[in-house]
């Protein structure tokens, strides 16, 4: 186990390779023996939000892994803010920095600045950080994470916000929502949707001329948020399937699949867009991913699907969403885990915990006399036969 704070290192040159495991991680901070110990920075110094600061402080807080002891830190956790309120230029005054940010993670949350503009880009002001956030402009596959969608509460039963997985099928096939972009920045085109509207008698929901949801900062060149929360909500609960636009990695995306899955929707991924934690979840069971090219096959594709294959979606995704996405503890939880496998350290032990009793306190329990065992049993084949000459 590390005993001493990161040494000062050189950043890496502008020429440098995009940083991997093996070429910007110490690993001699991480021994098999050393249980991943996390430290996080004090959350009061970031730009980011009330809620995020407190939420994540208390979050990480209460994770196993974490450790108030910089000299012994795996890991150190960065809250960086949101959108134009991050300096990255600060990061190097951190005191345990080590001059190139190697074994940090930045995390940056998208809650409220959906746009792909306010992502953080590696360069020399980030050093050999990890950077954990959604979309990702200059991906570092195998080193940089894809975290989920902040949008849910700080923690605790979720249960209460989901919505019933029956019936199978629902009033729409399948339903969008999206205001038109000014600029397309990939090329999903809602014309091919449209056109299944007078080929088939399913039910289909296409909306492009509703208002932009308030409160959150969107892209122009994105398809964006409709309405409010509780009408896209409402759509989403009437819809079987629900496509997502994912030509190009965006923080949308990350929004679009948390309120499908809360609502027992099945997400249709229109694109190749990386999705959240993707290296340790497998979301082939509770989505429908479908290149651009195939999208004039989408209405057959989504016809096919019988009872049992939604369902069976519906759950996985509620698995999924419960698990990993659902809240900012669910979110913390997953990072440090898929960052604890990727270095291949094993998970801490299951704390051993009493049963609780079924009895009260006053119940004295009923006993039985024991049976005594004969030592010579009796015949049990029947009286002996009589003597007879021979």
């Amino acid at each position: 186990m590390a005993s001493s704070l990161p040494s000062h290192n050189h950043p890496p040159s502008p020429t440098s390779p995009p940083c991997t495991m093996t070429t910007c991680f110490d690993h001699s901070r991480c021994p098999l023996t050393s249980s991943f110990p996390v430290y996080l920075y004090d959350t009061a110094e970031s730009k980011a939000t009330i809620f995020l600061k407190t939420a994540i402080s208390q979050t990480v807080g209460y994770n196993p892994h974490f450790t108030l002891d910089p000299k012994t830190a795996c890991i150190f956790l960065v809250l960086v803010g949101e959108g134009e309120t991050t300096d990255l230029s600060t990061l190097n005054q951190l005191p345990y920095w080590g001059g190139d940010g190697r074994n940090h993670v930045l995390l940056h949350l998208s809650r409220m600045d959906m746009t792909l503009e306010s992502s953080l880009v590696p360069s020399s002001d980030t050093g050999r950080a990890i950077i954990a956030q959604f979309a990702h402009k200059n991906f570092r596959s195998g080193f940089d994470l894809i975290v989920g969608s902040a949008r849910g509460p700080p923690g605790g039963d979720v249960w209460t916000e989901s919505i019933f997985q029956l019936p199978a099928r629902r009033q729409y096939l399948f339903s969008f929502q999206g205001v038109q972009p000014k600029s397309q920045r990939g090329g999903f085109n809602v014309t091919e949707l449209q056109s299944y509207l007078s080929l088939t008698t399913d039910e289909i929901s296409l909306d492009t001329n509703c208002l932009a949801a308030s409160g959150i900062k969107q892209s122009d060149l994105d398809w964006g948020l409709c309405g409010t929360e509780e009408s896209r909500t409402a759509m989403l609960k009437r819809s079987t399937f629900c496509v997502v636009p994912a030509v190009e990695s965006s923080p949308l995306i990350g929004l679009r699949l948390y309120e499908a899955l809360r609502a027992a929707c099945i997400p249709v991924i229109i694109g190749d867009a990386p999705l959240p934690f993707e290296e340790v979840i497998k979301w082939k069971a509770a989505v429908v991913r479908l290149p651009l090219a195939r999208i004039t096959e989408l209405h057959f594709l989504l016809r096919s699907f019988g009872d049992a294959d939604l369902l069976n979606m519906k759950r996985q995704g509620r698995f999924l969403w419960e698990r990993y996405l659902s809240s900012l503890q669910s979110l913390v939880d997953t990072t440090l885990a898929a960052l604890r496998d990727r270095i291949q350290l094993p998970p801490p032990p299951i704390v051993d915990t009493p049963a609780i009793s079924v009895f009260s306190d006053g119940f004295v329990p009923l006993k039985t006399d024991p049976v005594i065992v004969d030592t010579e049993p009796e015949e049990s084949l029947g009286p002996l036969e009589p003597p007879y000459p021979s």
